[in-house]
């Protein structure tokens, strides 16, 4: 009997391991195939290239994979495509963070990030160097503050810094008025004290008055007696 010839193609049945959802990690796919005769023998993911006994392959970029199974009598299968594109590895680019005041101003300040991610997308914001994070691209300062450093997160966790560290320098939000001492005292209450000095004056002129009056009526009977 003759039941060593294999002359039937082997069948890729599945291939797993490709995500849907973003990824920063590499993808490694899994080939699931059958042949019934002189049984799998090797795998292709680039369309015949290069052959490897592993029905595995590790990829760190996203790409299109041709993959192909071979079985022991030389017979290939169908080629399946599958297309990786779901690895982001790439940081998202801040273009430029905008409200730095240049002049002096009695206002809170807004820093607003202008950032892009062509991939997963941008998740979040930090002002503060990555200690927290927000949903909002923007941020309210009602005083000044130094060394404010700008990162930018995407959705798989990839994280980008701002070049240059922000100072916010120009708030001044001082009364001009604060600090001075009680200068402009109420009007009539001057008035009033100069009024109370003018009457001292009066009243010693007159006490004054007196006193000479009971002086001169006091010599005037002397010289009486006198007489």
């Amino acid at each position: 009997n003759i039941n060593k010839i294999d002359k039937t193609k082997p069948s890729v049945t599945s291939i797993t391991g490709n995500p849907t959802a973003w990824t920063n990690g590499n993808v490694t796919l899994t080939v699931n195939a059958t042949d019934s005769q002189s049984g799998i023998a090797s795998y292709s993911f680039d369309g015949g290239s290069t052959w490897q006994t592993s029905n595995q392959k590790t990829f760190s970029t996203n790409s299109t994979v041709n993959i192909q199974a071979k079985d022991g009598a030389g017979n290939v299968s169908a080629s399946s495509s599958i297309t990786v594109n779901k690895i982001d590895k790439t940081k998202p680019v801040i273009r430029n963070v905008t409200g730095v005041p240049t002049s002096t101003t009695r206002e809170d300040v807004i820093l607003t990030i202008d950032a892009t991610d062509y991939q997963s997308g941008i998740a979040s914001y930090s002002f503060d160097g990555g200690t927290t994070w927000q949903t909002s691209n923007r941020k309210t300062y009602s005083e000044n503050q130094n060394n404010i450093v700008v990162k930018v997160k995407d959705g798989v966790g990839n994280i980008e810094t701002y070049g240059t560290t922000i100072n916010i320098t120009q708030i001044d939000k001082t009364d001009p008025n604060q600090g001075q001492g009680n200068e402009n005292t109420n009007p009539n209450q001057n008035q009033e004290q100069n009024n109370n000095g003018t009457n001292q004056d009066q009243n010693q002129e007159q006490n004054g008055n007196t006193n000479s009056n009971q002086n001169q009526e006091q010599e005037n009977n002397n010289n009486t007696n006198q007489n």
